[in-house]
């Protein structure tokens, strides 16, 4: 679907220099509406974070940009003036659309006072409706970002039935979250495994991307534990960054005497070296305790992968049901079966033919007709 007049697309929201899960998506659909012809600028923040709500250790990225984007920053999370000047300036670009993402009320509340000035079509992208780390006040915050006219659409079947529960008055859609494209292709094996200091000659499972306590990686160890005996020539790689102490997992790995075993990369993984993880890799594992979506599970699909999930929140619905992934109960018992069910019957080469096969029903264009269509926009 492409325009017959150019239209005016405002992103709002974190991107470049911003580093994250959110940035990315923000900046993959900004250039999708590009590319279908529209003007597009992106305005994030000068200021995101403070620094106690932020446990990482650096909030901006260290690659160059992935797209040739309009980016300017006007958005200060915690001064209002800034929200009043990006607004004016939302109505000198003459934009017919603003898109926003929400995943955490505490960045909602900059964004809404933003929104509520504005007079276009708003569209807010709902990766998570309420955070995994909930806290006091995100109620009462998500209830002021649900007030805007605006389409909500969720990006997991997940957060579009919590939405349809909690707020039934808004309008609201559901599109899955497409595959990230923008890390290149896949590499051999030999390559990545020396990209990464690793040996050619072993098996690889892999957990991937910041390592917060509803992520399950715990619950991995301990299923690895179960099967690391079984599985002499498999390691398992950890590779993100700790958004908690790593000396836990530490302690936990040294208590099961796999420390030969783990291969852990606590540093948040450059866009250069993301192919080379998931290349080398054998199955990625998303052994979440709580979620609703993932987008390691996105980057798995680009390259070829299959998945490992618990049946919590959308996983199942990213795995296919089982048709490009293994779903599993959410324990470590379950988790390890999973593991030796890939390996024994020899699962891998199945669910990657079934990944080629249905990759493609899930686009950026497809998620770009579908917010044309669900604000009413003649395009």
């Amino acid at each position: 679907m492409s325009i017959s007049t150019t239209k005016t697309a405002v992103f709002l929201g974190p991107a470049y220099p911003y580093r994250g899960g959110i940035a990315s998506f923000t900046e993959r659909l900004a250039f999708e509406f590009q590319n279908q012809g529209w003007n597009v600028k992106i305005l994030t923040f000068t200021f995101q974070y403070p620094q106690v709500l932020f446990p990482g250790k650096n909030q901006y990225s260290e690659d160059n940009p992935n797209y040739e984007l309009d980016v300017s920053r006007s958005v200060h999370s915690v001064r209002s003036s800034t929200w009043r000047k990006t607004a004016k300036l939302i109505k000198e670009l003459s934009a017919d659309l603003v898109i926003a993402p929400h995943w955490n009320p505490f960045i909602s509340y900059s964004l809404s006072a933003i929104l509520k000035r504005v007079t276009c079509k708003k569209l807010i992208l709902v990766h998570n409706l309420f955070p995994h780390e909930s806290g006091f006040f995100d109620t009462n915050l998500v209830n002021r970002l649900m007030k805007l006219d605006a389409h909500y659409l969720a990006i997991s079947e997940s957060v579009y039935a919590e939405l349809e529960n909690k707020y039934p008055k808004a309008q609201a859609s559901q599109y899955p979250h497409p595959y990230y494209d923008h890390y290149g292709e896949s590499i051999n094996k030999s390559e990545a495994a020396q990209l990464l200091d690793l040996h050619s000659d072993r098996d690889y499972l892999l957990f991937f991307g910041l390592v917060r306590s509803y992520k399950g990686l715990s619950q991995l160890l301990t299923a690895f534990a179960q099967i690391a005996l079984q599985y002499p020539n498999l390691d398992l790689i950890v590779a993100g960054e700790f958004y908690e102490s790593v000396d836990i997992y530490h302690r936990i790995i040294a208590n099961d005497k796999l420390e030969h075993r783990v291969i852990v990369r606590d540093q948040f993984v450059p866009d250069r070296l993301v192919a080379a993880y998931f290349s080398i890799s054998d199955l990625v594992m998303l052994p979440y305790i709580s979620a609703t979506q993932s987008g390691v599970g996105q980057i798995a699909t680009h390259f070829d992968k299959p998945i490992l999930v618990t049946n919590v929140g959308s996983l199942a619905q990213m795995a296919n049901h089982g048709k490009t992934g293994i779903v599993v109960n959410n324990n470590g018992d379950s988790i390890a079966h999973g593991i030796s069910k890939f390996y024994e019957e020899n699962l891998g080469e199945t669910l990657t033919h079934n990944i080629r096969g249905l990759k493609n029903d899930i686009s950026w264009s497809g998620l770009y007709d579908h917010i044309c269509k669900v604000v009413n926009l003649n395009v």
